[in-house]
């Protein structure tokens, strides 16, 4: 204990963390690490030189050193995930972090619980054998609406990739979103893997939906049952009118809160439970709906669908040996939730 604290007297950085420390109370603004910060976003920040002896000069130091660079939920999580980063660099293995943790309220609606379950799940179930599953991954920033991604079975009995749309992309920290089916042992694989686990992948892959096409204009976006999830990313970046239409089995509506923040949102599940009895279709004709052009993904009768004063538009899926060349790769990918 007396080598610690003199240690601590001495500022003598090198050699306190080589003591093992069971606990730290950290206010994760100042106490990240700088070189994961780095990596995940290319954003540089000036170490601190000296103490600072008041929050004053501490909300100083945030202000020129962070301020909006870091303003939403997803960067915040990356902030606080160079504080964990930082503390298990140290040797700490209890991170305290209190619910007075500077934008707790702002960004994670004061809710300690939701902050800490970003960093502990890398996927969760969001209806029966539906999972969410985010990928850290340099693919992110290649990616586009509609396209999907090979994932390789770490079984190797089981050698062919399995095809899942991308459902959201983030391109400021390296991210992409996943949310799939359980439909056989591959997919059963990958439901039980977890936050840190790697993982081979074949991407990105397709051309994805042309938005060139429904921008400005009046649009169907429809999705059915698996064919939910790739419809979040377009709905995001294509500008309009966006009426999303969308098919379920029964009332477990995965995707429809993220969907309803991108556009106006009908629904219709085949045992009438929520919303119209039946399909897209039927939700279509039964609200009276119109569109200049359909972007759709879904089963293939729903593709097939068309009205008269409308023109479907459904994810270039076919990959051309040219752009296998270009853009299609193996690499592996860190998974995660954001």
């Amino acid at each position: 204990m007396d080598d610690f604290i003199a240690a601590l007297e001495q500022r003598d950085l090198e050699k306190i963390s080589s003591f093992p420390k069971s606990d730290l109370h950290n206010h994760f603004v100042l106490g990240g690490s700088r070189e994961y910060l780095w990596q995940m976003t290319g954003v540089q920040i000036k170490p601190i030189h000296g103490c600072l002896s008041s929050m004053d000069e501490m909300h100083a130091w945030n202000r020129d050193n962070l301020g909006k660079r870091f303003d939403t939920p997803e960067m915040r999580r990356i902030l606080i995930g160079a504080t964990f980063q930082q503390a298990s660099d140290d040797g700490v293995t209890v991170l305290e972090i209190g619910e007075d943790v500077w934008g707790l309220s702002e960004y994670f609606h004061n809710d300690i619980d939701e902050l800490i379950e970003a960093f502990t799940t890398a996927q969760r179930e969001i209806a029966p054998d539906i999972y969410d599953m985010w990928l850290e991954t340099a693919l992110a920033r290649e990616a586009g609406p509609g396209q999907f991604l090979g994932i390789y079975p770490k079984d190797k009995s089981t050698l062919l990739p399995r095809p899942i749309s991308i459902c959201e992309i983030n391109e400021q920290i390296g991210a992409l979103r996943l949310v799939y089916r359980v439909a056989g042992a591959g997919t059963r694989e990958f439901c039980g893997y977890e936050a840190g686990d790697s993982v081979s992948i074949l991407g990105v892959l397709g051309n994805g939906f042309p938005l060139e096409q429904g921008m400005g204009k009046k649009v169907f976006l429809m999705g059915g049952g698996i064919g939910v999830p790739p419809i979040l990313e377009l709905a995001k970046r294509l500008e309009g009118d966006k009426q999303i239409i969308l098919g379920y089995r029964d009332q477990k509506l995965f995707l429809k809160d993220d969907l309803k923040q991108n556009g106006r949102v009908y629904v219709a599940t085949e045992d009438g439970t929520v919303g119209t009895r039946g399909n897209v279709m039927d939700a279509i004709r039964e609200n009276g709906l119109e569109a200049e052009v359909i972007f759709a993904c879904g089963p293939m009768p729903m593709l097939r669908a068309r009205t008269v004063s409308s023109t479907a538009v459904m994810p270039q899926s076919t990959v051309r040996i040219r752009e296998i060349c270009r853009s299609a790769r193996m690499c592996t990918a860190s998974a995660f939730r954001p």
